[in-house]
């Protein structure tokens, strides 16, 4: 239920957030905080503040869905867009259940508290990928589309 109030309050705010910090730095926000939740569970697993957490986990992971579904609309070509979108899903869905296994065996050896404390420390270990994150398409010289006076060659 946390979750579930989490996603709708992250829902409710995300475009702003978005328009505000501007996609690279509300990527940054999102993957940050879904990464101090999981390690807040990790260290202190006391169920009041996991209900916060995964509030706050599902608005963040709400905010990084609206960010970059709404980049590769505007990155990817238009003709590319649906295998450009379904590269993603496979990339991110596919990869679940393999998380979700190596999960359950750190959890089994060692015990529920490393699951957490790996997912966020993998999450925070994501945060140099965003450095230089593109939030508008480079202009082509070459097509007359995207010439600076607006003329076509």
């Amino acid at each position: 239920m946390a979750a579930a109030l989490g996603s709708l309050a992250g829902a409710r705010t995300a475009a702003r957030t978005a328009h505000r910090l501007g996609t690279p730095r509300s990527l940054v926000v999102s993957v940050t905080v879904s990464a101090l939740t999981y390690l807040v569970v990790a260290v202190v697993p006391w169920w009041p503040l996991v209900a916060l957490m995964l509030a706050g986990n599902s608005a963040a992971v709400v905010l990084w869905n609206v960010c970059t579904v709404s980049l590769r609309q505007r990155l990817a070509p238009p003709d590319m867009l649906g295998r450009v979108t379904s590269g993603y899903r496979l990339a991110a869905w596919g990869t679940m259940p393999v998380g979700a296994a190596l999960g359950g065996v750190l959890a089994g050896h060692v015990g529920p508290g490393a699951a957490w404390a790996a997912a966020g420390l993998l999450l925070l270990g994501c945060l140099p990928l965003l450095r230089g994150m593109p939030s508008a398409p480079s202009r082509r010289t070459d097509d007359p589309r995207h010439l600076p006076d607006g003329h076509s060659r």
